[in-house]
């Protein structure tokens, strides 16, 4: 057979076989995509040749979207999910086999299709087999063999990437293969673990470095654009590489441009604390920029001021979680240059300083990223959205429209 690529079209030369999963996957470059039939059964060599039949009615596209789990929706709800899912960990653990059974019965009311996602009916397949529930394990672990793609569901926030390889997955998906064939076999204590419930936080988030799981596995930067006005009153664009150190610094390169004003510059933001379940944290981002200034309006006069300025400073920033759709932030941003310490150079009618500003707001997410934004920046009552650091908002107090980007 013959597959055309694109946009959601399969090319079999990308279709292969994983043999430690026993299954196929669908490979864009170095990422593995889970295969699915119309029934969400996995692909393996058991329907490999009806999953192409499929294809072939389909004109070889298939749903790619609609067959990986959507966790860009975030809901108070994924923070139960994730507690109950740690229940049922520990439950197993101190060997309370019942009670983990009825609260995979509660998680799975939360999220219906959390058994395609996780590794529920694995955990549900070990609880009845050490009930001694013969025919009940056998078949929780045959959906599991079926139809579950990971460990840890997206849903379940932090653990994205917590299965490294999928490792863990891989020893479940031998387990119940084994035991469906009545071959002997053992589980690692460490497979089976409660999981700590986290909070999701955006990257460029008031109190929070950047988001591991905003990255790909194979992904070590990322770019993005602000907006915002400059201090010559002009439109500014810029462009921004983001990149992590480590779990507790990150590292910022900037450069913008307006009309009669340019820079670039550097940060390094600091986590200062984050709790463990990442509902309150706390950033300090020290910050420097280079900034030439070719004219500026003084008095609605302009002025032509070949001006090189080098501005330093430090933003620091405190989020705190009411629960994952409603949040809470604050920050100070200080410039060393600033109202009551100017820059002048060698023209001592123009004075060049940055404001100072102190932003104390409450959030609503929307989706990942996307949030509502109300609260006090300095003196004045602003709303507005609040997208990955990008803030588009109303001043009611001083009316005006803020346009401004917090990449640090």
């Amino acid at each position: 057979m013959i597959f055309t690529y694109g946009c959601g079209t399969i090319n079999p030369e990308n279709v292969k076989y994983n043999t430690a999963k026993r299954q196929f996957e669908y490979y864009f470059g170095n990422e593995a995509v889970t295969l699915r039939n119309n029934h969400n059964q996995l692909i393996d060599s058991t329907n490999i040749d009806d999953f192409q039949f499929e294809l072939l009615e389909m004109g070889f596209h298939y749903p790619f979207d609609e067959r990986q789990e959507n966790d860009d929706y975030l809901n108070a709800s994924d923070f139960m999910l994730a507690t109950l899912y740690a229940r049922i960990n520990s439950d197993i653990q101190n060997m309370v086999y019942t009670r983990a059974l009825k609260n995979i019965s509660e998680l799975r009311n939360i999220s219906p299709n959390i058994d395609l996602y996780s590794d529920c009916s694995f955990l549900e397949g070990y609880a009845y087999e050490k009930l001694g529930i013969q025919d009940s394990a056998s078949i929780a672990y045959q959906n599991f063999y079926t139809y579950s793609d990971k460990k840890y569901s997206k849903l379940f926030r932090g653990y994205h990437y917590a299965d490294n390889k999928d490792s863990k997955y891989i020893a479940e998906r031998n387990y119940a293969y084994h035991f469906l064939r009545q071959i002997p076999d053992s589980l690692d204590k460490d497979i089976i673990h409660p999981i700590t419930p986290k909070y999701y936080y955006s990257s460029n988030q008031p109190g929070f470095t950047l988001n591991p799981e905003d990255f790909g596995k194979n992904t070590k930067y990322i770019p993005s654009f602000s907006l915002g006005w400059s201090k010559t009153n002009d439109y500014s664009i810029g462009f921004q590489i983001s990149s992590l150190l480590n779990e507790k610094a990150d590292l910022n390169l900037m450069a913008y441009y307006s009309r009669n004003m340019s820079g670039f510059g550097l940060s390094v933001p600091l986590q200062l604390f984050k709790s463990e379940s990442n509902r309150f944290g706390i950033k300090l981002s020290p910050f420097v920029t280079f900034n030439f200034i070719d004219s500026m309006k003084i008095d609605g006069s302009c002025y032509s001021l070949d001006y090189h300025v080098i501005n330093w400073g430090a933003r620091i920033s405190a989020s705190y979680f009411l629960n994952q759709r409603f949040w809470l932030g604050t920050q100070y941003l200080y410039n060393f240059f600033n109202e009551n310490h100017k820059y002048f150079g060698d023209k001592a009618y123009a004075a060049v300083w940055y404001e100072n500003e102190f932003d104390l707001s409450a959030y609503y997410h929307i989706i990942k990223n996307l949030n509502l934004k109300v609260g006090a920046k300095n003196s004045g009552l602003v709303a507005g959205f609040y997208f990955n650091g990008l803030e588009i908002a109303y001043n009611f107090t001083n009316p005006g429209i803020i346009l401004s980007s917090n990449n640090f």
